[in-house]
């Protein structure tokens, strides 16, 4: 309750807070100079501050159709690989790819590209005054070099994020990254991989059933099996060659990454927010405390 009494039973909180804006309203000028002061301190803050480019991609997910030339996985040319057309419902495969974008499996395969590597972990130094420095903290720079996948993955869990535009049903994919040319990099590099994944998961996986299927067409010595067999491996087969073409697995590419002209997050407005919240805060706590001592004191 407000009315709860400080340490010495003397001054309760309900009297410090209306004496604090009593104070308050009767000082309008350093009331006024101490708001300009604020506003001043927070808008150099949110002009100064560092900021990166929100680089982009708009994708769409990869839904089956009649047409879809892997569709004809059950031999009835109505499932495939690729998510069935459900409305509402992310499709599977589209869930998969989001959910890899800040997975260990992406950061390995990023780390096999020493491009990716640099961009993401920085240079690694193998020699000089930095190295010697390490040495002599006991900090062992071999095994910093050697894996670089945990400090990658930390990276992709900060800087990726995806989202839907509820109005046109596609999905953006962005990074931040501070340069815009080595951020477009990064991010179609996050995307193929990502596919990549996907792809080469569902090889694995046609691929075994191809495998089983031809061991059980030869078993087989029932003509109509062998004819459900034979359709179902030719469906495998076609699937198979749209997934070694190199085709995406998840998401068409409405929009390839992109840059805007100049850096743009986070924006000045929420910046200048960031910093003048805490400090007005700060700036009141500082009157409190400043009242609560002349009460105590008797003015």
């Amino acid at each position: 309750m407000l009315s709860r009494k400080d340490v010495d039973g003397q001054i309760s909180l309900r009297s410090l807070i209306r004496e604090t804006i009593a104070r308050t309203a009767r000082n309008t000028l350093r009331t006024a100079l101490a708001l300009g002061l604020v506003s001043a301190l927070a808008l150099i803050f949110a002009v100064a501050r560092p900021r990166v480019y929100l680089i982009s991609m708009v994708v769409n997910p990869v839904e089956s159709t009649i047409s879809d030339p892997t569709s004809l996985i059950s031999g009835t040319g109505l499932l495939s690989f690729r998510s069935p057309l459900n409305f509402g419902v992310l499709p599977t495969q589209m869930a998969a790819f989001i959910r890899l974008l800040k997975s260990p499996e992406l950061a390995r395969e990023l780390a096999k590209d020493p491009r990716c590597v640099d961009a993401i972990v920085g240079p690694q130094t193998t020699g000089g005054p930095i190295a010697w420095v390490k040495s002599l903290l006991g900090i062992n720079s071999d095994t910093l070099n050697r894996d670089p996948v945990p400090r990658i993955l930390a990276w992709l869990q900060e800087n990726v994020s995806v989202d839907q535009d509820v109005d046109v049903k596609t999905w953006n994919v962005t990074i931040k990254y501070p340069d815009d040319q080595t951020g477009v990099y990064l991010l179609s590099q996050i995307h193929s991989r990502t596919e990549n994944i996907l792809r080469e998961t569902a090889i694995d996986e046609f691929q075994k059933e191809n495998d089983y299927g031809i061991r059980e067409l030869v078993a087989t010595t029932d003509d109509s099996q062998k004819q459900a067999l034979f359709n179902i491996l030719e469906s495998i087969q076609r699937s198979l060659l749209v997934l070694r073409s190199g085709a995406n697995v998840a998401t068409f590419v409405i929009s390839r990454p992109y840059a805007p002209m100049r850096p743009n997050y986070p924006p000045v407005a929420l910046s200048f927010v960031i910093a003048f919240v805490p400090l007005l805060m700060l700036g009141a706590a500082a009157m409190t405390a400043m009242t609560y001592r002349d009460m105590r004191r008797g003015r």
